[in-house]
């Protein structure tokens, strides 16, 4: 992120800041990154969401978002 990006104009995924694009939601963000969202579970700020349950709900400037991916294996 560019140091002179405000944090007020950014969210937080998985630790790193970018800058928000207005009308971002949580399910566009995860289809963007190319990932399954039935196979991913996230957290927005403190609401978790199980993998096949992302809303679309709208990220605000500030949320800090963790994206996980679902794995199977042993």
């Amino acid at each position: 992120m560019p140091d002179n990006l405000s944090p007020s104009l950014s969210f937080t995924l998985n630790g790193q800041a970018y800058p928000l694009t207005p009308g971002l939601t949580l399910l566009a963000l995860v289809r963007s990154l190319e990932l399954d969202p039935a196979r991913v579970a996230a957290a927005v700020n403190e609401d978790f969401y199980a993998a096949g349950r992302l809303p679309d709900r709208p990220l605000c400037p500030g949320d800090t978002v963790d994206v996980v991916r679902m794995m199977v294996g042993g």
